[in-house]
């Protein structure tokens, strides 16, 4: 293998890892935006016991996708 080979596997295989590390962050998203809707739900039904749970849980999830994506910093630092 050429060094210009070499180089270019290197390129591949962090685009693919970035790429999984994408999907799945755009999946978990929906479960942080699930959880703060329910979350939301619950506190206008003055239910603060089960607003707390499912705000705790929004919070769990969406230190998953910093976790996920921060190996990125395109996408750790990206806005959209």
């Amino acid at each position: 293998m050429t060094d210009l080979d070499s180089i270019a596997e290197g390129i591949r295989a962090n685009l693919i890892g970035k790429n999984a590390a994408r999907d799945k962050a755009v999946n978990i998203s929906r479960d942080l935006i699930r959880a703060c809707s329910m979350c939301i739900r619950a506190a206008h039904r003055d239910e603060w016991g089960e607003a707390e749970r499912l705000l705790n849980e929004a919070r769990r999830v969406a230190n998953e996708i910093v976790s996920t994506v921060q190996p990125y910093p395109d996408l750790y630092y990206s806005d959209r």
